[in-house]
């Protein structure tokens, strides 16, 4: 575990051909590690392999050496990072974090299983009881894939906002159409940057991304009491063998169209703002 990290000494140097700057640090640690777990370690204050300052220079060089009298139990550690001006070949001239972001769209594939049908129409017999079996539909829709370079760990993004659905407008589209599938990242590095490239997948409904069920069940609400929902037989009244409708108030349906409940769906993927994201417009 590192304990402390100071700052004791920066060299300088500047030519034609760029800028240079060495820092070395006394890092203070328990007995658990060892130069190369210190160089390994993340640590507030503590230059990286790959980081970029604010004019520029990025660290292209890291030196860890143990101070060979430390104590077993609290032990020294001198850390030395390089920060240069980024040697660039004809091939590669900009930061690939200022490039554009890839986009790609295609068909939705995705399908799932609704009492109800395209047209909002319950899977229902002549007879107007729901299906005993209900066959799986497709979803009309499209889908986009957004990929793009970042600085940042995306880890919390992609635990924050993988599968789920879009609690307002993005780039005009309304809420709830949009769904986030599984966020990916790889770390790259490219030239003397370090960075992450972060695809965001994105899939678009027609309608939105709640479940619709028609109302349905074996019991009804008489009385406010629960109670089997019993039909009559060459044998007397039995309980219903399928779903029997509902009226969404816990009610045998009597008549009339079936009636979807919850009136709003349920909520599958939890819908939340997408703004901190800062995607890119995949429809301009």
């Amino acid at each position: 575990m590192i304990l402390s990290i100071v700052l004791i000494q920066i060299v300088a140097d500047g030519s034609l051909d760029g800028s240079e700057e060495t820092e070395t640090y006394i890092v203070r640690t328990d007995g658990a590690e060892t130069a190369r777990t210190v160089r390994r370690s993340s640590f507030t204050g503590m230059p990286e392999l790959g980081d970029v300052d604010a004019n520029g220079l990025v660290v292209s060089r890291v030196n860890v050496t143990r101070d060979r009298d430390s104590s077993p139990t609290k032990q020294v550690f001198y850390y030395t990072a390089t920060w240069a001006t980024p040697e660039f070949s004809a091939e590669f001239v900009e930061n690939p974090i200022d490039r554009a972001a890839e986009i790609s769209w295609e068909g939705l594939e995705f399908s799932i299983v609704e009492t109800i049908d395209a047209a909002g129409t319950a899977y229902r017999n002549s007879a107007g009881e729901l299906y005993s079996e209900i066959p799986e539909r497709p979803v009309g829709g499209g889908s986009v894939s957004i990929t793009r370079n970042e600085l940042a760990n995306p880890a919390s993004r992609i635990t924050n906002f993988s599968f789920t659905s879009n609690s307002d407008a993005f780039h005009g589209l309304a809420i709830r159409l949009a769904r986030l599938g599984k966020i990916s990242a790889t770390k790259v590095r490219e030239q003397a940057y370090t960075f992450w490239k972060v695809t965001y997948p994105i899939d678009f409904r027609r309608d939105n991304w709640r479940l619709k069920v028609v109302d349905s069940g074996f019991n009804s609400l008489v009385g406010g009491v629960l109670k089997r929902i019993m039909v009559d037989s060459d044998s007397g009244k039995v309980a219903v063998a399928t779903p029997a409708l509902l009226n969404g108030a816990g009610v045998k349906l009597t008549g009339g169209a079936p009636v979807v409940f919850p009136a709003a769906g349920f909520v599958q993927y939890t819908e939340i703002a997408w703004t901190s994201l800062g995607l890119p417009n995949p429809f301009a």
